[in-house]
Formats: structure tokens, C-alpha cells, sequence
């Protein structure tokens, strides 16, 4: 996972390095200077952020699910979440004792939401390229974050873990968009094989 993690994001450096190629020609020398040492900078601090997050969050995020099943919280498993635009919703209708499991859960999920709080912080400040972590991560810190919404969104109470919320509505929409896409793509092809010739009548053609 670490040596995947780490290739993708040098992979995404580069990528990225070479699409403001034509921009920076048009920059004085200076600005230029500015810029390559800002880009640095964030894909430095962004490489940073994924080994942290694989070597440190995951295997935090991993004791939290496992704590989640033995202790048979059904609060993570059966709240409704959806992702709008102003936000993101939690209903816990239907759960029994859904703030007891909540408030059972606290002390084991307050250090590692706290962490992925200053882990996306540095990305919704735009302090580090969200972009390149994405490309590497998005889809295991969608995956983690979803499970951990119940708690999340209700004990911040729109308060709190603001920057979790943040990044994880704009990485959720982004893979939605990418599988839409994907789909969209592979309906395409799909038309492009199949005939719709229309048998015509005896003594029509």
C-alpha cells in the first residue's frame, strides 16, 4: 500500500508538472521562480500527507472499524447519509440507541477524526495539492470518512471537522462524476455494437 501510494503521487507530480508547461512560459523569469517554488512546495506537502495518512491514519482508521463490529454498533451501518450541495446530511431514524452507540464510540473515534481533520485541512486551505492526493488516495479516504459520518456530522454539530466535511463532499463527487463518466463511456461503446435495422414487410423492400 505505502510503495503504491508513493508512486502515484510522483506519478501525479509529474503529470501535473507537465500541464502548466505552456503557462509558465508566458511568466517573466521571476514569476517563474515564484511559481515552480510554490508547486514544490504543494506536491512536496502533499507526498508528505499520503505517507502520513497510509502509515499513520490507516491503521488507526483500521482499530476504529474493528471496534465498530465487535461492538455491534449498527449506528455506522444503518444511518442514511447523503451528500447535497449545502452539506452533508446524517439520519439515524430507525436506530436504536443511536446517540448511546455514538457516545460508546467517542473515546476510540475522537484521536483519528481529529488527525483526519488536520490531514484535510492542509487541502481545503490549498496549502498542498488536493488534486495529487486524490489521485492516490480519494478512494480509500471516501470509503473511510463515509463509514465515520454518523459520528462525525452529528457530534460537530456544523462546528467541528469542517474541513473533513469540506474535502470529503468535493472527493465523494469526483469519483461519482469519474463512475458516471466511465459508465456513460461503456454505454456508448455498447450502442456503437448493436444494430437496429428494421425488418420490413413482404413486397416492401
Amino acid at each position: 500500500v505505502l510503495a503504491l501510494c508513493a508512486f502515484f503521487a510522483l506519478k501525479q507530480i509529474s503529470l501535473a508538472k507537465n500541464t502548466v508547461d505552456i503557462t509558465m512560459q508566458q511568466l517573466s523569469q521571476s514569476e517563474k521562480s515564484l511559481v515552480t517554488a510554490s508547486m514544490r512546495d504543494a506536491y512536496k506537502i502533499s507526498a508528505e500527507q499520503v505517507h502520513i495518512y497510509a502509515t499513520d491514519i490507516v491503521p488507526r482508521l483500521d482499530e476504529v472499524d474493528k471496534y465498530i463490529k465487535n461492538e455491534g454498533l449498527t449506528v455506522f451501518t444503518k444511518s442514511v447519509v447523503s451528500v447535497e450541495p449545502k452539506g452533508i446530511r446524517v439520519s439515524t431514524k430507525g436506530v436504536e440507541g443511536a446517540i448511546d452507540q455514538l457516545i460508546k464510540i467517542a473515546p476510540v473515534c475522537v484521536d483519528v477524526v481529529n488527525r483526519l481533520e488536520t490531514f484535510s485541512l492542509y487541502f481545503t486551505s490549498k496549502v498542498a495539492s488536493e488534486e495529487i492526493a486524490f489521485s492516490s488516495i480519494g478512494s480509500t479516504y471516501v470509503k473511510s470518512v463515509g463509514k465515520l459520518l454518523p459520528f462525525i456530522v452529528i457530534t460537530s454539530a456544523g462546528e467541528n471537522f469542517n474541513n473533513i466535511i469540506k474535502l470529503y463532499s468535493k472527493w465523494s463527487m469526483r469519483l461519482e462524476k469519474q463512475k458516471l463518466e466511465k459508465d456513460r463511456r461503456a454505454l456508448e461503446e455498447k450502442l456503437k455494437g448493436m444494430t437496429s435495422d428494421v425488418i420490413a414487410p413482404i413486397g416492401t423492400e
